[in-house]
């Protein structure tokens, strides 16, 4: 079960990119759809799910406070099975420095491409980059065959769910709901400060926390929607306070099935190569 939400997490860092979505937005649950299911009753709805080898778009909005860094993300990714699109901005302030920039990177078999203008000067070290550029062996190979992207995931939600912990969630945790019409499943989680101290032993191992600090808040939604054994949505939203660590986080995370990849540009054999000392600015 921690496993599954090492995957949200990595998406959440690998997409540090953000935004919610904004076409199919957060998943939503209908109430009218709520249903009561045994612990085997929801492996039985976890068996057999994948994801539909479409194109996974995943978007993430985050702020970001933590020991003098203070950070706004913006963006979205797209994920085929040939090719990669990136959408990033990002601004904010880090310890003695700031970064700010935006920029578009696309991948596929014949190379990495980005076009944009990044500029970072923390500690006394700055460096940018800004224009179109083309980084040929970063991804050399890597989309030689079509990528299934359950394979690459490592998804089998059976395996994920199968053992005491998360039986534990269905069985004793209230903030655990399920949603059933037709071949539409959705699961719901949610913690709140008062779930969390009611349940700190369940959800601390599970979240991978310690124990709660003296002015913590933790806000998590977490909304799994899956169609005809087909994972379809996919929405976490959280908000965390920690006085003690110096920590404030904002963020709202969606991944969502869509049938076609974005366009890429017409130009990019037109990219030029990428010199890595271009990345340091002279005083």
């Amino acid at each position: 079960m921690k496993r599954f939400f090492r995957i949200l997490l990595v998406f959440a860092l690998m997409l540090t990119l953000a935004a919610c979505n904004k076409e199919a937005g957060f998943p939503e649950v209908n109430d009218n759809d709520k249903v009561d299911l045994t612990y085997d009753d929801v492996l039985d709805e976890f068996d057999g799910v994948a994801i539909d080898n479409q194109v996974l778009k995943i978007d993430l909005d985050a702020d970001i406070e933590a020991e003098g860094l203070n950070v706004s993300l913006d963006g979205s990714a797209h994920f085929g099975s040939g090719a990669v699109m990136l959408n990033l901005k990002l601004a904010g302030d880090m310890p003695e420095g700031n970064l700010d920039g935006e920029a578009t990177i696309y991948a596929n078999n014949t190379g990495l491409y980005f076009n944009g203008a990044v500029d970072i000067d923390a500690e006394g070290m700055k460096m940018s980059i800004e224009g179109k550029y083309k980084l040929d062996d970063m991804v050399d190979g890597f989309f030689d065959e079509d990528i299934d992207l359950n394979e690459f995931l490592e998804l089998d939600f059976t395996e994920m769910f199968a053992d005491e912990q998360f039986k534990k969630l269905v069985e004793e945790y209230e903030g655990l709901t399920f949603y059933k019409n037709g071949n539409k499943f959705q699961l719901k989680l949610i913690v709140t400060n008062e779930l969390l101290l009611a349940n700190k032993e369940l959800l601390l191992e599970l979240l991978d926390m310690g124990e709660p600090t003296d002015g913590q808040e933790i806000d998590l939604e977490f909304v799994l929607t899956i169609e005809d054994k087909k994972l379809t949505a996919l929405g976490v939203r959280l908000d965390l306070t920690d006085p003690t660590e110096d920590l404030k986080v904002s963020l709202t995370l969606t991944a969502n099935v869509v049938s076609e990849m974005p366009e890429f540009p017409t130009d990019l054999e037109e990219y030029e190569p990428f010199d890595m000392m271009s990345l340091f600015m002279e005083e």
